[in-house]
């Protein structure tokens, strides 16, 4: 499985992707390409798949949350 680590800042306004993890981060996604395009292209909400067991968090639960929101779409 491949892992990548994405940095947000500027409230939001910037978004820097690095292959790898950073196990200090606020909060950690798991998730499998599908539901990562499912939850981007809006076919599934995060919530949905959470509850569904196709999205893990770890940290920050509502976080987690809100970064998925702000890749679907607008």
């Amino acid at each position: 499985m491949e892992k990548y680590t994405l940095t947000i800042k500027d409230q939001g306004r910037t978004c820097d992707v690095k292959q790898g993890e950073r196990p200090d981060g606020e909060v950690t996604l798991i998730m499998g390409s599908e539901t990562l395009n499912a939850i981007t292209t809006g076919k599934v909400r995060p919530e949905e798949a959470f509850f569904g067991g196709k999205l893990r968090l770890t940290g920050d639960p509502q976080l987690g949350l809100k970064v998925c929101r702000s890749f679907g779409p607008a």
